[in-house]
């Protein structure tokens, strides 16, 4: 079983590097509200890890009142979804330094990727989402890892206060040492699909 979740996950590897088009209208960010709807994009097409509990949840929804003046995101994480992942260490998610953000704060359109240079005397680059991600998933497969992107749950309750960009954490497989293999590869497997869903 775990061989045939292995495959569907390489096969979704391939087929995220070979998406040409990224089919992403943002319209202009220039207030608290429409920050809070950037975000809401990007339900289910990222896996959100929650420090105090120590889960990893696959399943969530942000939930932004439509009539309020000042809207507060809240974050309603699925407790019942099988492919929840308890107990996740948190020394297991690492922050990568790279953030999303939309292009309309570089004066352009659709979604970026801030990406820290490997030199930390060189400064950041910043590249089209689509671009960058095919790089980061290039790099980390030459190192033999996965790029494997998460959320912060705590990291989102202060997003609105600032710039709308989102800080990407990694997974190390190599701290999952006390979670089942097969749950290994079905988190694998979940969040590279995740990663397709962005380019359909």
């Amino acid at each position: 079983m775990s061989q045939s979740v292995e495959a569907v996950a390489d096969a979704s590897w391939r087929d995220l590097l070979e998406q040409d088009e990224l089919d992403w209208e943002l319209g202009s960010i220039d207030d608290r509200a429409a920050a809070l709807h950037f975000l809401a994009r990007f339900e289910g097409c990222f896996c959100l890890y929650s420090r105090a509990d120590q889960q990893l949840y696959t399943q969530y929804r942000f939930v932004i009142p439509e009539n309020d003046e000042q809207p507060v995101m809240v974050l309603l994480p699925d407790d019942g979804s099988d492919d929840s992942v308890r107990d996740l260490p948190l020394d297991a998610v690492v922050d990568t330094g790279i953030t999303v953000f939309p292009g309309e704060c570089v004066g352009a359109s659709g979604l970026y990727l801030k990406i820290p240079a490997r030199n930390r005397l060189v400064g950041s680059r910043e590249v089209p989402f689509q671009v960058g991600l095919k790089k980061l998933v290039n790099r980390y497969l030459t190192l033999g890892h996965d790029f494997l992107p998460v959320l912060v749950r705590e990291e989102l309750d202060d997003f609105e206060q600032g710039m709308p960009a989102l800080t990407l954490h990694t997974l190390d497989v190599s701290q999952l040492s006390e979670v089942p293999a097969i749950d290994v590869v079905q988190i694998r497997e979940v969040i590279v699909k995740n990663l397709v869903r962005l380019y359909r």
